[in-house]
């Protein structure tokens, strides 16, 4: 279990972004993919629709110069520069609100698994917090809740073990127990 919460706990620069893979990858490729959908559709649309509405006629466009006679350049040929563009930008932002949506998502999930697997490990000081505006104050409460009282439950067993009229083997089988957590912090 030491061993999955250290690889688990182990960043690297893609992780400032993606902190639970399994869980962020599939909301990020499903994020994209729409944007890609979108993208495209409306990429087509407008490209079909001025195919449609012009049918082959061309726009005289005056050079920078008034003594060279108009170019007839076709609608298509202003148009798809436009889309291009509109398309890498509309991508460019589908990527971050992709990322940044998978975060929101996938980071309280990756806290409290951490949180559980260091509290699995033993270590009953650890706490579990969130942002104000992530909304998960009552169950960062509620674990924390949880692990004091399990500290507190064996703090009250160390007690126990103490007592000089608790049979020795008991003692032994409580500290043996105790060793297990800790709790002294």
């Amino acid at each position: 279990m030491q061993d999955e919460t250290r690889t688990m706990l182990q960043r690297k620069p893609l992780r400032n972004f993606v902190y639970y893979p399994t869980v962020q990858w599939p909301i990020i490729g499903y994020n994209l993919a729409l944007v890609a959908l979108a993208v495209l559709g409306t990429a087509a649309a407008i490209v079909a629709l001025y195919a449609w509405r012009f049918q082959g006629t061309s726009v005289y466009v005056l050079s920078q110069s008034s003594f060279v006679p108009l170019e007839k350049i076709s609608v298509l040929n202003i148009l798809v520069p436009a889309v291009i563009g509109c398309t890498i930008v509309s991508v460019a932002v589908g990527v971050l609100l992709a990322l940044s949506t998978s975060r929101r998502v996938a980071l309280p999930i990756y806290k409290v698994t951490r949180w559980a697997r260091h509290v699995a490990d033993g270590e009953l000081h650890v706490c579990l917090g969130f942002r104000k505006g992530d909304n998960l104050e009552e169950l960062s409460q509620a674990c924390n809740l949880a692990t004091g009282n399990v500290k507190a439950t064996l703090l009250s067993l160390k007690e126990i073990g103490q007592r000089p009229d608790v049979p020795q083997d008991v003692r032994d089988r409580i500290f043996e127990i105790l060793g297990n957590y800790h709790i002294d912090c």
